[in-house]
């Protein structure tokens, strides 16, 4: 749901004006699109046509998707995706509520997929028994549709509960959720605070993702954000940044991305010192030609 005042936000005004429809229409077309992101705390909505029948939109493929980008209302990701601008910042108290039970639901789902590996068994119920009870009548199993798996070596012994997220080593520390989400805030030291990041990049550990890959991407923001001289409150929050948008994934290279860098600019230095001493040698060897004339 729209905040009040929508109408006469200015970019609500461009987007009427882009468009070139009724302003009804037009928050309809916002609202359909926010619905579907608010129904799990989604930013990301897929590609333009995603986007378009998320909104519901019936007018020429590509129009809206371009017009809701250009005027703010979503940012376009690398991969050619797009997602909603700031969602979180503005959904609703019951959207973020959502949100964290998503997050919740995925963290439990991922410890018991951890915990609990699926059990084989054999095909049969006869079969079944007979491998449960450790008895194995291969001559029979030949005869039959019973295939030897990992149950023919007796009951498998019971799982151990798996930890809460996957060790991250670095220089001899375990680094947590916690630890990340808090060099996130040092490094960028973007206007809103902590909430949420660290639910968001405990999600990520059971992705596989590193916590020093992770720092080492809010080091290459941080420096993009020096570099633009980007005002705090346009810095991405660490909810943000880890979670759904993924932001983080165009600065997982950083390091890489500096050492080319520095690699390229080697090169160029080399190759124009190498020009210069070129140059400087065809004119002292024109110069002993008119000496020697």
């Amino acid at each position: 749901m729209a905040r009040p005042g929508l109408h006469i936000h200015p970019k609500f005004r461009r987007l009427v004006h882009v468009l070139h429809e009724p302003v009804p229409h037009v928050h309809g077309y916002l609202e359909c699109m926010w619905l579907v992101a608010y129904e799990n705390g989604e930013a990301m909505l897929g590609d333009s046509v995603d986007v378009e029948l998320a909104a519901q939109y019936p007018g020429s493929s590509g129009k809206l998707t371009q017009s809701l980008t250009e005027c703010g209302f979503l940012d376009a990701l690398p991969d050619g995706k797009y997602a909603v601008h700031d969602l979180l910042d503005h959904a609703p108290d019951y959207v973020l509520k959502r949100l964290k039970r998503e997050v919740e639901r995925r963290a439990k789902g991922q410890a018991r997929r951890r915990t609990f590996a699926p059990r084989q068994r054999a095909l049969t119920a006869e079969w079944r028994q007979e491998a449960d009870n450790g008895i194995l009548n291969h001559d029979k199993a030949a005869n039959s549709t019973y295939r030897p798996i990992s149950a023919d070596l007796g009951q498998p012994p019971a799982p151990a509960p798996a930890p809460e997220s996957p060790p991250c080593p670095l220089n001899g520390k375990v680094e947590s959720a916690a630890d990340v989400v808090d060099h996130y805030q040092r490094m960028v030291d973007p206007e809103e605070g902590p909430e949420g990041g660290v639910e968001v990049v405990r999600l990520l550990f059971m992705e596989g993702f590193m916590a020093r890959e992770l720092m080492n991407a809010a080091d290459g923001w941080a420096a993009k954000c020096q570099r633009d001289q980007k005002a705090r409150k346009y810095r991405y929050a660490a909810r943000n940044f880890y979670g759904s948008l993924r932001y983080f994934q165009s600065y997982l290279n950083h390091k890489d991305q500096q050492a080319a860098a520095r690699e390229e600019s080697i090169k160029a230095t080399l190759a124009a010192r190498a020009e210069d001493e070129a140059m400087m040698a065809e004119v002292r060897r024109q110069a002993q030609a008119k000496e020697a004339k």
